[in-house]
């Protein structure tokens, strides 16, 4: 992942502005399917490195170079290195369903560690020829195709990109300015032929 102010032409250093930060982590996660109580559960732990050693300034750089546009000016202002390791364990049940074509889900969980601490609350709608939501993707299933939506509430407790300091050891971004509360609305479509599937989607 890669975070940028908002604007990266200007070189100085940009206050109370989301900072320049890179991430770089793998997440390894185990997901239970319970179809008979229409449940299912997971489980996921993110370990990675966030500040220089992600190389986020090196491989920004030079993606703006080959696309020709303009070059990041502030990343010497980039947050300073900081080890990730994050639990988090979620949640969701059927609350709604219509002969397999409407279907309405909730969730929860909590997450917590050196990059997020928190709560997640979810809302999903889907409509459409529906793939079956609580058995494993990989069961047979050869064709669907599915209107979705997510509505996500989240309560931060620590945000470790915005909590903390840059390379220079200053704060990034006055406590004050943290907002704790966040939300996203997610829709889209997702279709699968077989073993194939791909999804498209806008996250506002």
């Amino acid at each position: 992942d890669i975070y940028t102010p908002s604007s990266i032409t200007d070189q100085s250093f940009r206050v109370n502005d989301h900072p320049y930060a890179g991430l770089l982590k793998v997440q390894a996660n185990r997901i239970l399917f319970q179809p008979d109580k229409n449940f299912r559960s997971q489980h996921f732990i993110d370990l990675g490195v966030l500040g220089p050693s992600a190389r986020a300034a090196e491989t920004q750089t030079w993606f703006h170079r080959l696309t020709r546009d303009p070059i990041p000016q502030g990343w010497h202002h980039q947050v300073h290195t900081k080890v990730i390791v994050n639990y988090g364990n979620f949640f969701e049940k059927r609350m709604f369903n219509l002969l397999d074509r409407v279907e309405s889900l909730v969730g929860g969980g909590i997450f917590l560690g050196t990059l997020k601490s928190g709560l997640d609350v979810t809302v999903k709608g889907r409509l459409g020829l529906l793939q079956p939501y609580f058995i494993s993707p990989f069961a047979d299933k050869i064709l669907a195709a599915e209107l979705f939506s997510e509505l996500h509430f989240m309560y931060l407790i620590n945000n470790g990109v915005l909590s903390t300091k840059n390379r220079a050891g200053v704060p990034v971004v006055d406590e004050s300015f943290v907002n704790n509360e966040q939300s996203k609305f997610t829709t889209g479509i997702r279709l699968r032929f077989h073993s194939l599937q791909g999804y498209y989607a806008i996250t506002r």
